[in-house]
């Protein structure tokens, strides 16, 4: 049931933009992510281009999916793409999930660290593939209460049809159906976890104060534990990382950049080139789209919000305000006043 539950939370994060650029709510919601952001990471006037600024990314309770691994991967790319981020924050809680693509997360991740530093903060659980990406980092935090660690992979006989074969089934070879025997399938295991496992002993060096055995049982360990056995660097919260990966950028004067909301804006722009051809109406309200600034540091000016009880776009006048939810990576979930 909790695994659902983050599902469909990551689900209706991914979702809750368009929907709302549809329904001509777009406007309230960009005011509560304002509203609820800007402050906290100090997106006022003073960011702008040109300024040296440490990028956040927050990966909310996320299991590693190919859906998951490509928006993880669209906020990596935007760290990368940006010239004002010379460093990178990721605040990250994954029990895990897709070995391939834990391996694709740990690959980026790497390769961001090549061209700038790289400090994860670990929050609620980091294990198995979540702790692999982690150690495409340059530093790690752990909270006390953190769960870290769980190296190793599970792996199941993978039949190929998507169904139960019936008598009339026919298979070119012996493995065809399941892709391995029962021996394979114990080898794959071993030769993965053994690659996993030498994952964590090459990135944490001399810093691992634990057997190559050890780590191989999957163990969770709490962020105390952790840093006493070298697979997370220091008990930190997120501003302790953000003035690291300053501090590792070789920054003293520095903005902090809230990557999350960026590729929000930046898919919002995309949606308003799309929607500019006037065949296709937006619908009330949807001149909100057109309003959009077209550089980040602008839209603290956007600052609006409706008044409780005020009638949405579209809405009758004595309708009853609907229930508003905005999915937000930073945040979780959050609930709007006055509803």
């Amino acid at each position: 049931m909790l695994g659902m539950n983050l599902r469909e939370r990551m689900s209706g994060w991914r979702g809750a933009a368009a929907l709302a650029a549809v329904t001509g709510l777009l406007g309230g919601v960009i005011a509560l992510a304002v509203l609820f952001a800007g402050p906290t990471l100090n997106l006022g006037a003073g960011v702008g281009p040109g300024r040296d600024s440490v990028g956040v990314i927050t990966i909310p309770p996320t299991f590693i999916t190919s859906n998951t691994v490509r928006l993880i991967q669209r906020h990596l790319d935007y760290a990368r793409r940006d010239e004002r981020i010379k460093a990178v924050v990721i605040n990250l809680s994954s029990p895990g999930g897709s070995a391939a693509g834990s391996e694709r997360l740990y690959l980026e991740t790497r390769n961001l660290r090549e061209e700038m530093p790289v400090v994860f903060t670990m929050h609620e659980i980091v294990a198995s593939g979540g702790y692999m990406m982690a150690m495409g980092g340059n530093y790690s935090y752990a909270q006390p209460s953190s769960l870290v660690g769980n190296v190793g992979i599970i792996v199941g006989g993978v039949p190929i049809l998507p169904f139960p074969p019936s008598e009339r089934t026919i298979g070119s070879g012996p493995e065809k159906l399941s892709g391995a025997s029962r021996q394979d399938w114990f080898e794959i295991t071993d030769l993965l976890k053994k690659s996993f496992v030498q994952i964590v002993v090459d990135e944490r060096g001399e810093r691992l104060r634990a057997s190559p055995e050890e780590i191989a049982t999957g163990r969770l360990y709490s962020g105390v534990e952790a840093v006493h056995y070298g697979l997370a660097d220091a008990i930190g919260s997120d501003s302790d990382a953000i003035e690291k990966a300053a501090e590792l950028a070789g920054l003293s004067h520095y903005d902090v950049v809230d990557v999350n909301l960026a590729v929000l804006l930046e898919a919002l722009r995309a949606l308003r080139a799309e929607q500019a051809d006037p065949a296709l109406p937006l619908g009330e309200g949807s001149d909100f789209l057109s309003s959009l600034p077209d550089e980040d540091y602008a839209w603290p000016s956007l600052l609006t919000e409706m008044a409780a009880g005020e009638t949405l776009p579209g809405f009758p006048a004595d309708a009853q305000r609907p229930e508003l939810y905005y999915y937000y990576a930073g945040s979780g979930i959050y609930e709007p006043a006055g509803r």
